[in-house]
């Protein structure tokens, strides 16, 4: 099927109530930069990114697809690292897709910001997060799914400290009124001992570990966050010899 020239979003379905797996990857041959995720198996009110950055010239599209019948009220919060948080509100028509432009100061925060995103709707929708270096000769672009919780603790399997790369670990405090403290503790493949690293999130806010700091170069590394508030954590990895990237969400405790 070709959609040519359209903005969209997607639902699948299996026939017979047979289980698959979807995913989708996306080209741009004009700015030489790609980007994939994974599905999620349903929608929801409620979403949450722990990523968003408008910094030097980064543009960040927060993506809503309503497959519903009725029209959804969408508002998102953007936890700015640093500052309040500012809402945005807009209107996804039944059986299509609306966009929060974070780059864009009426349906985002503007220029320069690191943020997390808590997405509300009145009826449940499914939201996406992309993120493009637009700069030229870049070819960075990351791509990942909202989740639908929150959770005290958060694991990645895949972060490097090799040379040229950083990772970085973005964590949104959506709780108000109180400030979460969270730990990084890097677990790495030589046997290296775990190198942990502790940082207070204030409420409505965002905090980021980056493995620049404290962790020791060279080394590839997963790692656990955990929290005493239930927080959302994402991660980005910026190869910049290779001048690439990827971002993922954390596999949360059932």
């Amino acid at each position: 099927m070709d959609v040519p020239n359209e903005a969209f979003s997607v639902s699948v379905t299996s026939a017979a109530g047979i289980d698959i797996v979807a995913e989708m990857a996306m080209y741009d041959p004009g700015r030489e930069i790609a980007h994939r995720t994974v599905g999620v198996t349903g929608a929801s009110s409620g979403w949450a990114l722990g990523e968003g950055f408008t910094g030097f010239g980064w543009e960040t599209f927060i993506s809503v697809g309503n497959s519903g019948a009725s029209d959804a009220t969408v508002t998102a919060t953007f936890n700015i690292d640093g500052e309040p948080p500012i809402q945005r509100t807009i209107i996804v028509p039944a059986g299509s897709r609306g966009t929060f432009i974070a780059h864009d100061i009426v349906t985002g925060v503007g220029a320069g910001k690191a943020f997390g995103v808590q997405v509300t709707s009145s009826h449940p929708v499914v939201v996406q997060e992309v993120l493009i270096d637009p700069a030229t000769g870049a070819s960075r672009a990351t791509s990942s799914m909202a989740t639908p919780d929150t959770r005290a603790r958060w694991s990645f399997g895949a972060g490097s400290s090799a040379p040229g790369v950083v990772t970085f670990l973005t964590v949104a405090n959506l709780t108000i009124g109180l400030t979460a403290n969270v730990t990084a503790t890097y677990y790495f493949a030589d046997g290296t001992l775990p190198v942990s690293q502790s940082i207070q999130i204030p409420p409505e806010s965002r905090g980021t570990f980056s493995s620049a700091s404290g962790v020791p170069a060279g080394k590839d590394f997963g790692v656990v966050i955990t929290s005493d508030l239930a927080v959302v954590a994402q991660q980005a990895v910026y190869d910049e010899p290779r001048v690439r990237a990827f971002s993922s969400g954390g596999m949360s405790d059932p």
